[in-house]
């Protein structure tokens, strides 16, 4: 996927951790960063992984059992806060920000 000139593909996540947080809506996270990998897991039940540029960016719900289309405060992982620039560049907005 192609966004102003940056390469969002799928990544591995090993390694990665808690950066900040975003805050918007599902669709707007679909439209910057695909269809989300699912998991039926107890704590994580939608999670994007991806490398946007150069910069591994998971973005996901902790511990929120509630339906991820209607959510609106998601964690942001990475491995520095870069993951939060990277994911403001996605989504075109000023949404992420460091924990």
């Amino acid at each position: 996927m192609e966004t102003k000139n940056i390469t969002i593909k799928p990544a591995n996540a090993t390694g990665t951790s808690l950066q900040g947080y975003y805050r918007g809506s599902y669709n707007s996270l679909v439209e910057a960063l695909g269809q989300p990998d699912r998991y039926e897991g107890d704590k994580v039940t939608c999670e994007w992984s991806v490398r946007i540029g150069g910069t591994i960016v998971t973005v996901y719900n902790w511990k929120d059992s509630s339906d991820p289309k209607y959510l609106r405060n998601w964690h942001v992982g990475g491995s520095g806060e870069m993951a939060v620039h990277a994911l403001n560049i996605a989504t075109e907005s000023i949404d992420a920000y460091p924990r």
